[in-house]
């Protein structure tokens, strides 16, 4: 049902005017930009307070530390949603090997040896039992690429974004910076697609689901990893790859960032959202019914405070 409701999703976003610019003078992309910054960032040991955040996005303290790390990634990741928009807008998509190098520079500039450039010899993953390439990381990325711009609205989006995602963090091509590239490129990709961008939470709960739900693809990539880069061999193997975990994951983030989006549209064409407690009572469903829709999926809602909203229309039907 997940693929569903995104569709559904996708649908009212069409509906009410369509996916909004990825600029910093809409209120809910920056609280988007400025979420996924934080919690990317906090997946790597990088940690910055909200008011810290605040501080060094608008300029008013650079001195505090990770004040870079926070910078780059803003930047370099504002920069590439907003090509993915007007890639968007034009109905094209760029992804090459100089796209992705970029990111990584963008990113390491002021931290890496050699900041987009690929790594030289054997990495090892934290954590994970899967081995990268050593080699052949030339080929590593271009079969990556040319796998992403043609399975590109081939696929359901969770399905295309978490096995696009597996792949990169599995090859793991950089000396540093690899998480943070490929949840930048993710989100890129969402963006191309007409969707906002998800954040990956940086608790340690959350950072510990997300990487169990990457170790869930290493069963069919690993094995390839043995060998030089084969197209052919790659698109078999992620054609058996599992990412039920991972595109539980991304469902999460993509229905929370997509609600808020679409009740801000609703919002500023005069409709009046209503508190899910207020709404429960007019459709005679009890709270914990109204939470579980919620949860599932199946009601758009957005939580301002402690409180959330909805609007009646904001239930998702199964069409006959």
């Amino acid at each position: 049902m997940r693929d569903n409701y995104v569709v559904w999703r996708q649908s009212l976003l069409k509906e009410w005017g369509g996916l909004p610019p990825p600029e910093v003078k809409n209120k809910e992309w920056l609280y988007l930009l400025k979420n996924e910054t934080r919690n990317s960032i906090m997946i790597e040991g990088i940690f910055v307070k909200e008011e810290e955040l605040e501080a060094i996005i608008s300029g008013n303290n650079c001195e505090i530390r990770s004040a870079t790390d926070v910078l780059s990634y803003f930047r370099t990741a504002k920069f590439l949603y907003g090509l993915g928009y007007e890639n968007f807008l034009s109905n094209e998509l760029i992804f090459t090997r100089g796209l992705i190098m970029q990111v990584n520079k963008g990113i390491e500039e002021d931290r890496a040896r050699e900041p987009g450039k690929l790594r030289k010899g054997k990495v090892v993953i934290g954590g994970a039992k899967i081995e990268p390439p050593e080699f052949d990381l030339d080929n590593w990325i271009d079969v990556y690429a040319r796998w992403v711009n043609e399975n590109f609205n081939n696929l359901p989006i969770l399905k295309f974004t978490a096995l696009q995602h597996s792949l990169f963090e599995a090859v793991h091509p950089f000396e540093d910076g690899n998480g943070r590239t490929g949840r930048i490129l993710t989100n890129y990709l969402l963006v191309n697609s007409g969707f906002p961008i998800i954040t990956v939470k940086g608790d340690n709960t959350s950072r510990d689901i997300y990487y169990s739900a990457l170790q869930e693809s290493d069963l069919h990539l690993a094995p390839l990893f043995k060998t030089s880069a084969n197209y052919s061999q790659l698109n078999n193997a992620l054609k058996k790859t599992k990412t039920e975990k991972l595109e539980k994951v991304f469902f999460k983030s993509l229905k929370e960032s997509t609600d808020r989006i679409i009740i801000s549209l609703m919002e500023l064409k005069g409709k009046k959202m209503l508190s899910t407690e207020n709404l429960a009572s007019s459709l005679n469903y009890s709270k914990s019914t109204i939470r579980k829709l919620v949860e599932r999926g199946k009601l758009i809602s957005v939580i301002r405070g402690k409180t959330h909203y909805s609007h009646p229309s904001l239930f998702y039907t199964q069409k006959k």
